[in-house]
C-alpha cells in the first residue's frame, strides 16, 4: 500500500517519517531562483544523504539506490490533477495538487518499466 509523504506549508520545513522500519528526516526547501522545489533526506539524527529537486514522472530515490541513509523504496511526485505538471510553490503538500508518494521496497511499483 502506497504512502502519501507530508509536503510543505513553507519555503523551508523539515519532519521525521518512518519508512520500512527506520527514522528518516525530510527537509523541504523551496527555491525562488529556480522556482523549484528540493527535497533532503536521510537517516535521522545523522546528516542527509541526498539532495534532489522535485520533478514528476520518474521515481525520485533510483540515482541514489547506493547511497547509505536513503530509504530503499520508491518515491515519486504525483500530479493529482493532470498528467504532467510542475509543482509551484503553493501546490505541493497533503490535500494540494502535488504530493509525495511512498511505495515500498516489498510492493510492486506501479511505474516501473518491465
Amino acid at each position: 500500500m502506497a504512502i502519501f509523504l507530508d509536503g510543505s506549508d513553507s519555503a523551508d520545513s523539515f519532519y521525521t517519517t518512518n519508512l520500512e522500519g527506520q527514522a528518516y528526516e525530510l527537509r523541504f526547501r523551496w527555491n525562488s531562483r529556480s522556482k523549484s522545489w528540493f527535497m533532503y533526506i536521510g537517516v535521522s539524527g545523522q546528516d542527509y544523504s541526498i539532495k534532489t529537486r522535485l520533478v514528476n514522472g520518474r521515481n525520485l530515490l533510483k540515482p541514489y539506490t547506493s547511497v547509505e541513509g536513503v530509504p530503499p523504496g520508491s518515491l515519486y511526485l504525483i500530479d493529482m490533477e493532470k498528467v504532467y505538471g510542475r509543482p509551484s510553490r503553493d501546490d505541493f503538500g497533503i490535500n494540494k495538487r502535488f504530493r509525495l508518494v511512498y511505495y515500498r521496497s516489498t510492493e510492486a511499483d506501479p511505474f516501473e518499466e518491465a
